[in-house]
This record gives C-alpha cells, structure tokens and sequence, in this order.
C-alpha cells in the first residue's frame, strides 16, 4: 500500500493535505485533511513558522 500526499496551496493559516491511497497499480481510495496553526497562549488561529513555509516554498511543484 501507497499513501500519496499532496499540498496544493503554500499555507496561511489553514492548510490542505490532500491524499491519495494506492494498492499496486489501483487507486483505493482518496481524501483530505485540514490542518491549522494556533498560538496556545492566546488559543487563537496564526500564521505558521516563517521556516515551515520556506521549506514548502522550497519543495513547492510549480
């Protein structure tokens, strides 16, 4: 079994990964999660780490 992931979007304070689960050659089945950034001392949505995104940047398919 194959999980294939994929991120479509350079993140801001949500982002989207996007799967794909293969066996072989077949596609079973595909799917996504929503992730986000908080800052625990305020408990409220945030930007993520300036490094997280230049590594996204980095490896981001054009």
């Amino acid at each position: 079994m194959t999980i294939c992931t994929e991120i479509r979007e350079i993140p801001k304070v949500r982002f989207r990964i996007d799967y794909v689960v293969m066996l072989k050659d077949k596609m079973i089945t595909t799917g996504y999660t929503v992730h986000s950034f908080i800052n625990f001392q305020k408990m409220k949505p945030t930007r993520p780490p300036q490094d997280f995104v230049n590594l996204l940047i980095s490896n981001f398919k054009k």
